[in-house]
């Protein structure tokens, strides 16, 4: 894993700091450093570039043995646009242009951009790369053009050329207007009376509606993904490019990460949340979504977050375990954002790897001796088997719950049932996948998959209950949780739940729905509980074939069919939010449902601990995480004795096990 530093963002650092600064970031054993060129910064005016400064940055960094990310910024349009054509700006939900202004991570003014869908806006961005990739790619130090910061450019706007494209969208979506009257209860002539979604006036938005929304924002950001990244491939094609977002959750709302990252060669994520279970997440998701290899970590905080993002501080052990977390998920890469303290706008005075004075922290130093430790001691190349185990996600779950009032008033949302059923297959001692339900609808299910975890599918889209038969059938075991299977995409029920032949494949129907706060899961046998859960509870009716493995108050709580080669089990309640509300019972019945399907950990590890196995030259490596506060102790399944070669250190084993110990939160690597 390549680690590199975050270093200019105009106007920090100021030219006089620069010289000084390559040799010193490269002395502390850094290979890259991350350069912004937002449009408005370089082109003040029609037909006039300033790219001489950006010259000057390559060339230190050149000398100085160091490559350079690019990251080019659009959303920052020059003034000199508005005054030439008006019209290319953004309408914002209620009607007002969005008039370009500053943000706080473009301090200087432009954001945010232009509308993507006017033609001489695009004209005029697609300049903005022919110039400065056309410009620059001869310099040796460039590494990646990176061609979206975020994906947070606010694509939605009602101005009259998006309303046009949304309407081209909708025509092909719903393959013309009789369809789109009858799903929508209108008796347009046209499409050109179809309207952008718009939940300023629609103050109760329908689902259907809600889902049209979501899909359109998602389907803009991956043609414009797309669009960028075929840009400067066009200019410049023997560099990669890369993207990346900034979100840890599947349930995104605003774009479409899966889709986006395939015209990405490298897609990242920034990483700024301190808590280690949602950063796990992040680094899950990045891997399923790119691969080993293919993801890295473009931003994560480099020190101080007080006053800005919350009341917390990484230290220079956070900096390491976030690295070593992130490259036990196949990261590529990893960038601290910044080198120095910011200077002006919102986030100044934080984020600086160094001391506000310039001077060396402790942050800076840890990262050093990681550099170091990775250079000196760490296998060069790590491979990593594919994931058995995935946990199967649907953001239009969290659409739906948007839209609706009465949604959003549920005690407990999807996400967070998803959430706590990744933290109980972590503890189970496995690595999961992310699946997004729409990529499985149409791409199919990864084969080396042999269990999937639903514990959210609300939403059912088309093709997704054949894709999880036909995989159940061929040996795989799926495991759905209530409420599976209620809407189509459109916002109908299905006649039978779990609807789409989800039924069928599990062997019941839902005949009743009823809340509670907790629900006990007994087992016929013994009269004892085995699992829990909350809220929600569903009287279902079993069909022939259909075994009842747990039960409550006399009804199915959890019951299991043969389907083929594979199996289907189905959950009556939340047992997620029984986790969370402090039952221990879904970790061990997930251990032993992936046990008793020869689904084992990859390694023997004994304690509270997250793991992750890669390879290299013949010998296993493994990442071992405590993602809890208090310190504890791993014992890891070894004959010989274990090193670490971060730290340097050594762990003998006796009895066939080596006592490896973790300070809180700390990650560490052992090589067996």
């Amino acid at each position: 894993m390549k680690l590199g530093v975050q270093y200019y963002r105009d106007p920090n650092p100021p030219e006089n700091l620069w010289q000084q600064d390559m040799a010193d970031i490269a002395a502390a054993g850094f290979t890259f450093i991350g350069i912004w060129i937002p449009w408005r910064y370089v082109n003040p005016s029609e037909g006039r570039w300033e790219l001489d400064k950006y010259r000057r940055l390559l060339d230190l960094a050149e000398q100085n043995g160091l490559k350079v990310r690019v990251q080019l910024v659009q959303e920052s349009a020059p003034d000199w646009t508005v005054r030439k054509q008006p019209d290319v700006l953004m309408v914002n939900a209620r009607g007002q242009t969005a008039y370009l202004h500053a943000h706080s991570m473009l301090q200087l003014g432009g954001w945010p951009g232009l509308t993507a869908s006017h033609p001489t806006a695009r004209e005029w961005t697609d300049d903005y790369y022919r110039q400065v990739v056309g410009q620059l790619k001869d310099h040796p130090a460039i590494l990646t053009w990176n061609v979206w910061n975020e994906i947070q450019v606010p694509l939605r706007s009602y101005d009259p050329h998006t309303q046009a494209a949304y309407r081209l969208w909708a025509e092909k979506t719903y393959g013309g207007l009789s369809q789109y009257n009858k799903a929508h209860a209108t008796s347009f002539e046209s499409f050109a009376e179809v309207q952008i979604p718009n939940e300023t006036i629609e103050e109760v938005m329908l689902l259907h509606t809600a889902s049209d929304l979501a899909e359109f924002t998602w389907a803009m950001s991956v043609e414009e993904g797309r669009r960028r990244a075929d840009l400067v491939r066009s200019i410049d094609p023997d560099r990669p490019v890369s993207m990346h977002t900034n979100t840890h959750t599947p349930y995104h709302h605003h774009r479409d990460d899966w889709q986006v990252a395939q015209h990405a060669d490298i897609y990242g994520a920034s990483l700024y949340d301190p808590d280690p279970f949602f950063l796990t997440m992040a680094c899950a998701r990045q891997r399923s979504i790119k691969g080993p290899g293919r993801w890295w970590v473009p931003e994560t905080c480099a020190g101080r977050m007080v006053y800005y993002a919350g009341h917390f501080t990484f230290t220079g052990q956070d900096l390491v375990n976030n690295a070593l977390r992130a490259m036990a998920h196949g990261a590529a890469a990893f960038t601290p954002w910044q080198y120095r303290t910011e200077i002006y706008g919102q986030e100044a005075p934080n984020f600086g790897l160094l001391n506000n004075d310039g001077s060396a922290s402790d942050r800076s130093e840890a990262l050093c001796k990681l550099a170091g430790a990775l250079r000196e001691r760490m296998p060069d190349e790590l491979e990593f088997e594919p994931a058995r185990v995935g946990l199967l996600a649907e953001p239009l779950d969290g659409v739906f719950r948007s839209a609706s009032d009465r949604w959003k008033s549920q005690l407990w949302p999807e996400r967070n049932e998803f959430e706590q059923w990744l933290r109980a297959v972590l503890d189970a001692g496995q690595s999961p996948d992310i699946l997004l339900a729409q990529q499985v609808a149409e791409s199919g299910i990864p084969q080396d998959l042999q269990v999937i975890f639903a514990p959210s599918l609300t939403v059912l889209r088309p093709g997704l209950a054949k894709r999880l038969s036909e995989w159940v059938q061929a040996g795989g075991h799926l495991v759905l949780g209530p409420f599976t299977g209620v809407y189509d995409p459109a916002g109908w029920t299905f006649a039978q739940s779990p609807g789409d032949g989800l039924h069928e494949l599990c062997g019941l129907e839902v005949v009743n729905r009823m809340n509670g706060e907790s629900h006990s899961f007994i087992d016929p046998k013994s009269a004892a509980e085995c699992l829990a859960g909350r809220f929600l509870f569903e009287q279902v009716r079993a069909h022939d074939g259909t075994r009842t493995l747990l039960t409550c108050n006399g009804w199915p709580a959890v019951l299991t069919r043969q389907s083929g080669l594979g199996s289907a089990t189905y959950l009556a309640s939340l047992a997620g939010a029984a986790q969370a509300n402090g039952s221990t019972h879904l970790v061990g019945w997930l251990d032993n449902f992936l046990r008793e399907r020869g689904v084992l950990p990859a390694c023997e590890v004994l304690g509270p601990v997250w793991t992750n196995l890669a390879r290299s030259n013949g010998k296993r490596v493994l990442f071992v995480q405590n993602p809890s506060e208090i310190p504890c102790e791993a014992k890891v399944a070894a004959d010989t004795a274990l090193r670490d070669p971060v730290e340097d250190v050594q762990f003998e084993s006796a009895d066939g096990f080596a006592s490896v110990p973790l300070a809180g939160r700390q990650v560490r690597v052992l090589i067996l």
